[in-house]
């Protein structure tokens, strides 16, 4: 079948205001500044034409512009009075001639004085064909500006005066629709401009004859189903760390010695690390002919749960099930709390016990340990050089810190049974006698205890 032709496209500009442009250029008089190297640029054309240009002496040049002057813009239009004034007076100070030999241009030289008041002292000449006007004291020809001819405003005047007429043939538009408010406009816009929209949208209006096509389209998993591609479990954490630490957490070596911190991952930077890497990744195998479907999803972990011995499922949804914007397409990594802790006390006692513990209120509304409360121990563990330990937790900034009636969680270090202790041995002789041995091993383990409001904003 052929298309039927297509419509006249409406012009959204008037005919009378394009024609008002049209006089408007067609009542614009050259400047004498600009005539002078038109003049004088035609007449070595004229004379390099006919083989006289070599034996042409400055005086006889200039004459010959005269002339050209008084024919094309007589003295008696009044209207040309400017224009003669200029460009007799560039005439007038025309101070060498330097003819053209090979591709050198012929060069006319005015006093700077004279140059500097009609072209300005950032150039060092203007030219028109082969002609460059310069000031005296130019040792070199680098800044030149070129001259427009005399028929550029005429040749506009007339092209404008045709797109007139054509504008005056197209139909009249109608008048603009109301804008929707900037946010109103902005999001229908951005729904527009979705695949899953528009493309249902066209092939809909192609297709047709459907029931409920656009709902069939909807699912885009039955349009084009991802294909099967490899996986792997490789947490990108320890590249990255030896990439740069600062990728990890910026400045990090600007954390004071002997200090814990809470903080939130940067879901945004996550997301869209593992999404550019496996985009990466795909295009690499695609390069090496490997069957693989460019929307896999080939790196999924961030974070190394193997070292807090948890099991979590990978880090970030399929990438081709996304549908938000980047930063909120992983509540796993949105829930997660990462305690950060620079102290010698993980150095020296590796074995340590890091956990949350939820806490009471005492009577006297004070935040205390509940013996019975709930405990929670890191899903993640990590480590930055030298002396920088980090566990993750799942639990929200809000969650940890409480309320009037909520104590929250502290975060706990506990000496590990049966391990290395905080504290020094007792003085005296070890084990010399039953009732040292009993308290040896009847003590305690040593806690810390450090509740989330002492390390989250106020407020």
């Amino acid at each position: 079948s052929t298309a039927p032709p297509a419509l006249d496209p409406v012009l959204g500009v008037a005919a009378t205001l394009v024609q008002t442009a049209v006089q408007a250029v067609a009542a614009q008089t050259p400047r004498g500044r600009d005539v002078f190297p038109v003049l004088a640029g035609d007449e070595v054309e004229r004379r390099r034409t006919q083989g006289t240009l070599a034996g042409t002496t400055r005086d006889q040049l200039k004459a010959a512009i005269g002339a050209a002057l008084d024919t094309r813009f007589p003295a008696a239009d009044t209207t040309n009075a400017t224009l003669r004034a200029e460009a007799t007076e560039l005439n007038n100070a025309v101070s060498s001639l330097t003819v053209a030999t090979g591709d050198d241009p012929t060069v006319l030289r005015v006093p700077a004085t004279t140059f500097e008041k009609f072209y300005g002292s950032t150039l060092d000449g203007k030219n028109y064909l082969g002609v460059v006007v310069a000031r005296d004291s130019a040792t070199t020809l680098t800044t030149i500006a070129a001259t427009p001819g005399l028929d550029n405003a005429e040749s506009f005047a007339t092209a404008m005066s045709d797109f007139a007429s054509l504008a005056s043939a197209r139909p009249v538009p109608p008048p603009a629709a109301a804008l929707s408010a900037p946010v109103a406009l902005a999001t229908q816009v951005s729904l527009q401009l979705r695949p899953v929209v528009a493309m249902v949208a066209r092939v809909a209006s192609v297709v047709g004859g459907v029931t409920d096509l656009n709902a069939e389209l909807a699912n885009r998993r039955r349009l084009s189903q991802v294909l099967a591609y490899p996986t792997f479990d490789d947490p990108l954490f320890e590249p990255l760390r030896q990439l740069g630490q600062d990728y990890i957490i910026p400045n990090i070596g600007g954390l004071p010695p002997e200090s814990i911190a809470l903080m939130r991952p940067n879901v945004r930077f996550i997301e869209s690390l593992l999404a550019g890497v496996s985009t990466e990744f795909a295009r690499e195998l695609l390069w090496n002919e490997y069957p693989a479907d460019q929307r896999g999803t080939y790196f999924a972990r961030f974070f190394d749960p193997a070292d807090a011995g948890a099991t979590r499922p990978p880090d970030i949804r399929e990438l081709h099930r996304w549908n938000h914007d980047l930063g909120t397409n992983s509540p796993q990594l949105s829930g997660l709390l990462v305690l950060v802790v620079r102290a010698e006390l993980l150095m020296k006692f590796p074995d340590t016990v890091v956990f949350a513990q939820r806490g009471r209120y005492d009577g006297a509304g004070r935040r205390t340990l509940a013996t019975d409360g709930e405990i929670r121990y890191p899903v993640i563990r990590g480590g930055l050089d030298p002396d920088v330990s980090l566990y993750g937790f799942e639990m929200t900034p809000a969650e940890a810190a409480g309320t009037a009636t909520d104590a929250g969680f502290f975060f706990c270090f506990m000496e590990r049974p049966g391990k290395l202790r905080f504290a020094a041995p007792a003085p005296g002789v070890p084990g010399a006698t039953s009732a040292h041995v009993a308290s040896t091993l009847a003590k305690n383990p040593v806690w810390l205890a450090r509740h989330a409001t002492d390390m989250l904003p106020v407020g």
